[in-house]
């Protein structure tokens, strides 16, 4: 479950504060290669707008693949502070695999709900 989490960190640090040099650590090549190769990637991500992270104020749930043992979903939702003090939360279903040792994002199953 740690291996997970520090995933997440290193997916926020990715996508909020756009360190594309974490690309490599943070999605198997099955994802790179399907999102247009790692530059493609790169410019989607540089394209988001640059925001604190929010993985202090994330929680993720994770559930074994029933078949593939080296398969885990797992739901990541995220607080993000509002005008007013009031949150709004987000949640998103990941597929992780091990890859070259590690830990990393396959895919996708839902995207900010």
């Amino acid at each position: 479950e740690s291996e997970v989490k520090d995933l997440f960190k290193s997916y926020a640090q990715v996508m909020d504060q756009h360190k594309t040099d974490l690309i490599d650590d943070v999605f198997t090549e099955k994802f790179i290669t399907g999102a247009g190769g790692k530059k493609e990637l790169e410019m989607k991500i540089k394209e988001l707008p640059l925001r604190k992270s929010n993985s202090v104020n994330a929680s993720v749930k994770i559930k074994q693949g029933a078949k593939d043992k080296d398969i885990i979903f797992a739901k990541l939702k995220e607080a993000t502070q509002l005008k007013g003090n009031k949150e709004t939360y987000s949640h998103s279903d990941f597929i992780i695999k091990r890859e070259d040792g590690k830990l990393k994002i396959d895919g996708t199953i839902s995207d900010g709900e």
